[in-house]
């Protein structure tokens, strides 16, 4: 294989394993909405719904541990608020511009749909990794202020 070929699949392997898991998080709530709806006799709503939010819990800790190799837990409740947002946004955009690529430029809906979710993959893949999952280093005061508080606790 061609070396140039290597480099850049290493260079691209996060956005890789972006797209890879959101692949694997979709078929698993496809499956899911599908056994709930149809084996289950769940409404499809309450079922889309369920199915949804677990696709973004999910999701979440998958990219977080598997796709950024982020192992700050301290801020998860911040990075959590980021990735929803994230998934908020997505909604929008992906309504404007699937209403775009349909209505106004007369794309076929299946089509529209994978454009948009390039488009979204791409941005969330760029948000996630500049915002929700970047890391910050400790400053020296809290440091200095951690060290100081296993001092007073004895550790």
């Amino acid at each position: 294989m061609d070396k140039k070929i290597i480099k850049q699949f290493f260079r691209h392997q996060a956005f890789i394993k972006y797209a890879l898991t959101g692949a694997v998080v979709t078929c698993g709530e496809l499956i899911l909405l599908f056994n709930l709806v149809q084996l289950r006799g769940w409404w499809y709503l309450y079922a889309s719904s369920l199915v949804f939010f677990l696709g973004l819990v999910i999701s979440f800790f998958l990219r977080k541990i598997l796709v950024f190799k982020n192992d700050d837990w301290q801020s998860l409740p911040r990075q959590l608020f980021f990735y929803s947002l994230v998934w908020l946004i997505d909604i929008a955009l992906n309504g404007g511009l699937m209403y775009a690529l349909v209505g106004y430029l007369k794309i076929g809906y299946l089509l529209a749909q994978i454009i948009s979710n390039l488009f979204l993959g791409i941005f969330g893949f760029a948000f996630n990794k500049l915002v929700t999952f970047k890391t910050f280093p400790k400053s020296k005061d809290k440091l200095q202020h951690h060290q100081l508080w296993q001092e007073i606790i004895g550790k």
